[in-house]
């Protein structure tokens, strides 16, 4: 029996149980009603089951929207520096995924590099712009980045394929003396995995003591001093002051 077709029985019950007053009526209705309630029970169960059912994908869905909208804030957060949006795409997976980042996002010249403090300012002055420069695995993994920041809206940015780069650093010794310091390459310290992204920044650098010393060392090569001042392998030169926030 249906849970409508109960009900019309039920009513036709109690309506006899008003008219007769006997026990012989009063029992069946109190089994019915039982059976009835029973039924109800039954709908209720399956009812708070589909409702269930019906329950997951909206939490999926509220899910996927919040981890949207967290990622959203992650790269908002960031928008007047593209190069830590970057940097935080890197640390979350699901935003390497969802912007189809398929390699390694190392990290800035900057940030993966170490030196004496002495050759601070010439290598600062050195490298320049390229210190902001990215350090990703290849030309793919540039390509995707691009992507990244054409479609969040976000400022230019430089990058160094490590499997990609075509480097010419200088291949002769420089004997370091009291006025010529050495190869910029043989005065700082990373990780060997990064050496074409470091021969492309210093890789034709050398650090002299002063600028007469830059002037008068003639090689192919860039000449930067201590306080930053830059003799080009044109003879260009560049100095003044450095501003060291």
């Amino acid at each position: 029996m249906t849970f409508q077709e109960n009900a019309q029985e039920y009513n036709s019950r109690r309506d006899s149980c008003h008219e007769w007053k006997g026990m012989t009526h009063i029992i069946p209705f109190l089994d019915l009603k039982k059976e009835n309630l029973n039924l109800l029970k039954s709908e209720q169960q399956r009812l708070e089951k589909t409702l269930n059912l019906r329950k997951i994908p909206l939490f999926l869905e509220n899910h996927e929207f919040h981890q949207d909208l967290n990622h959203a804030n992650i790269i908002n957060d960031k928008l007047l520096n593209p190069i830590d949006a970057l940097l935080e795409l890197e640390k979350v997976p699901e935003l390497k995924v969802k912007y189809h980042i398929h390699g390694k996002i190392h990290g800035t010249v900057a940030g993966l590099f170490s030196h004496d403090i002495k050759y601070k300012q010439a290598l600062k002055a050195a490298a320049g712009d390229k210190l902001n420069h990215i350090i990703v695995d290849d030309l793919r993994v540039a390509q995707e980045c691009l992507n990244f920041l054409k479609k969040n809206r976000l400022n230019r940015c430089y990058f160094l394929p490590l499997k990609d780069l075509k480097t010419y650093p200088l291949d002769m010794v420089i004997k370091a003396n009291g006025k010529i310091l050495g190869k910029a390459m043989d005065l700082i310290e990373f990780d060997p995995l990064y050496l074409k992204a470091f021969e492309f920044v210093y890789g034709r650098v050398i650090i002299v003591e002063e600028i007469k010393t830059a002037i008068n060392f003639k090689i192919n090569a860039t000449r930067v001093t201590l306080k930053g001042e830059i003799v080009e392998p044109s003879n260009v030169i560049s100095g003044g002051y450095l501003f060291d926030p």
